[in-house]
């Protein structure tokens, strides 16, 4: 991870890219806590790896459910619901909001002005949050250091 503080929009970008990328991999353990418990047959595990546990057919959200499901089967304590729904959170945001528009200077009382980029989010209740990027990207980082901890101990477990 780089430093938390960065001012450069290409930087930003690839930083979008990381977050995609590092979720996309949290949601691959999440695929093998599911398919390891289910055990399917031989013939059986083409489809469930290529159709069943497709983000297209089952949504991530559905997956933290069904490991909250195998976690309480196996009286784990691997799941956090609200930490993924977090990380996912976090990952849209950075996914669905252009860097290059969402820029802020913000002026302070020592005429100094501070410049950063920010993310915007929908809350449940459908309040608008904004955060600065680099605060996402840090609580993304530690978000997913913790959870891809648990998960590789929850594959272990299954």
């Amino acid at each position: 991870m780089t430093s938390s503080k960065s001012y450069s929009l290409e930087e930003q970008i690839q930083r979008t890219g990381v977050i995609v990328e590092r979720f996309s991999e949290i949601e691959q353990l999440i695929n093998t806590v599911i398919f390891n418990y289910i055990a399917p047959i031989l013939d059986a595990e083409k489809f469930v790896k290529l159709n069943l546990l497709d983000n297209s057919v089952v949504s991530f959200g559905a997956k933290i459910k069904l490991l909250q499901v195998i976690n309480k089967n196996i009286n784990g304590d691997f799941i956090n619901r609200d930490k993924f729904h977090r990380l996912l959170s976090i990952r849209n945001a950075f996914a669905h909001n252009n860097v290059g528009n969402n820029l802020e200077i913000e002026p302070s009382e020592e005429n100094l002005s501070e410049i950063y980029f920010y993310i915007e989010s929908m809350k449940g209740d459908g309040s608008i949050v904004r955060t600065r990027r680099d605060d996402a990207y840090t609580e993304f980082w530690a978000l997913y250091l913790e959870l891809l901890r648990s998960l590789q101990e929850f594959i272990k477990a299954v």
